[in-house]
């Protein structure tokens, strides 16, 4: 009985040996993989700001290029506005010659 006693005893000493080592070895792999998540983190942070900062940098180019082209329109609004005044004020002034209509203008000349 003393020697199963003492058997016994010694297979619990190394059954708590064992678990101890168990417990260390899942703390150190606890330790590990928050410190990966926490690395994670940083770079998913990290990637969202440079995202959102290209995203801004995008957005102000296409609102530069937006306004650009608003004010080109303009422009060629008004130039066609004014070149259509211009045209106005030389009124076609049909007359015939023969068979064929010629139109006069002052400052070209069509047939």
């Amino acid at each position: 009985m003393i020697v199963e006693n003492d058997c016994l005893l010694k297979e619990k000493q190394r059954c708590c040996e064992e678990l101890n080592d168990v417990i260390i070895y899942l703390k150190h792999t606890i330790e590990e993989q928050d410190y990966e998540i926490a690395r994670l983190e940083d770079i998913r942070k990290e990637q969202t700001f440079e995202h959102e900062k290209r995203i801004r940098m995008d957005r102000e180019v296409a609102e530069l290029e937006m306004s650009q082209l608003k004010n080109d329109i303009e422009k060629c609004r008004a130039e066609n506005l004014l070149m259509s005044k211009s045209i106005g004020r030389f009124v076609a002034l049909p007359y015939r010659s023969g068979s064929l209509f010629k139109f006069k203008f002052s400052f070209f000349y069509f047939q």
